[in-house]
């Protein structure tokens, strides 16, 4: 599901920040991938928010509160 690959990018991108990049460029760069992870797939994580809770599967929906 998109939620999954989301928090695995975000995770990947935290370990190359701390691996290659400045500590300050951390909060930047998170936030830059989020928002473009995010911001730009509203469409898609309403949807998957619809039929996991149409669903009942409350562990999918945790996820959600993540972001």
């Amino acid at each position: 599901m998109y939620f999954q690959q989301v928090t695995q990018c975000i995770d990947e991108e935290v370990e190359r920040v701390q691996g290659y990049l400045p500590e300050s460029t951390k909060l930047l760069l998170i936030t830059i991938v989020e928002g473009t992870l995010i911001r730009d797939y509203q469409h898609v994580i309403y949807q998957e928010i619809k039929i996991l809770l149409d669903n009942d599967k409350h562990q999918g929906t945790s996820r959600c509160s993540n972001f």
